[in-house]
């Protein structure tokens, strides 16, 4: 039963990958999003070995372990594109959207290395690539979050709607992948229908909500644009953002320190 279950949500979720990339081909949305685009190939190609694998496990295995790497540098590269694709939207933010960029990526690696102090006794073949994989995640997930929560400081530059959704999508995708993960590697692998369940549940549901709510008509501005903001604005929003992502990596160590009680 519960194989049934998790190959029905394999279905979809080819479904779902071939649907985004329609979606992006059809509706021109893939400029700009090249390095998304090839992730989602790669997890398409990943999801039909799958499939085509599903009675040879030790082959399956293999594939899945070789492609970690290069699918961890799409996912990463998908994540810095998306933030690029949101920055963009202010004048004159380049060398500081860079410095912006490397303290939110400090910030989430920062909260990765925290998350993998927290080993279990399992030294099983997966032990090493879940441990890494779900670091990697959490990291792309705060990274994409604290994106959001930053440029979303500046009620009055508009904001073309796919920017924002896409990196939406792209935090769900991180937020199941890594609570998937981290429950496979958690339970020394014990539980391993629930980890593929969240993972594979989490594939379906955001390249399905990629392909809806990414329109060609949310590549338009909501409204003109105002005045350049001032070079005052973005230092008191920066000292702002530095602030809160110091906070968050002290309640990240109070709270690793924590659990390590």
């Amino acid at each position: 039963m519960q194989s049934a279950v998790l190959l029905v949500l394999i279905y979809l979720g080819l479904v779902m990958k071939v649907a985004a990339l329609g979606r992006a081909m059809v509706s021109r949305l893939w400029p700009g999003r090249l390095f998304f685009c090839a992730m989602v190939i790669l997890s398409l190609v990943r999801s039909a070995v799958a499939v085509a694998a599903k009675s040879h496990v030790q082959l399956y295995f293999e594939f899945w372990n070789a492609t970690q790497t290069p699918l961890a540098v799409l996912e990463a590269s998908a994540a810095i594109e998306a933030f690029w694709r949101l920055a963009l939207h202010f004048r004159n933010i380049r060398r500081f959207g860079l410095r912006l960029m490397w303290i939110i990526i400090l910030v989430a690696a920062s909260a990765s290395a925290a998350v993998s102090l927290l080993r279990v006794n399992w030294n099983g073949p997966l032990s090493g690539p879940l441990l890494i994989s779900q670091c990697t995640q959490l990291g792309l997930l705060l990274t994409t979050l604290l994106s959001l929560a930053f440029f979303r400081q500046f009620p009055n530059v508009p904001i073309r709607p796919n920017a924002i959704r896409h990196l939406l999508v792209l935090s769900t995708l991180s937020l199941f992948f890594f609570v998937g993960r981290a429950i496979g590697y958690a339970s020394g692998g014990e539980w391993k229908f629930v980890s593929n369940f969240v993972i594979t549940l989490g594939a379906v549901l955001a390249f399905g909500a990629w392909t809806l709510l990414m329109k060609r008509e949310g590549e338009s501005l909501p409204f003109e644009p105002g005045p350049p903001m001032s070079i005052a604005e973005f230092e008191a929003a920066e000292a702002a953002d530095t602030k809160a992502n110091q906070e968050l990596k002290r309640a990240s160590s109070e709270a690793i320190r924590k659990l390590r009680r």
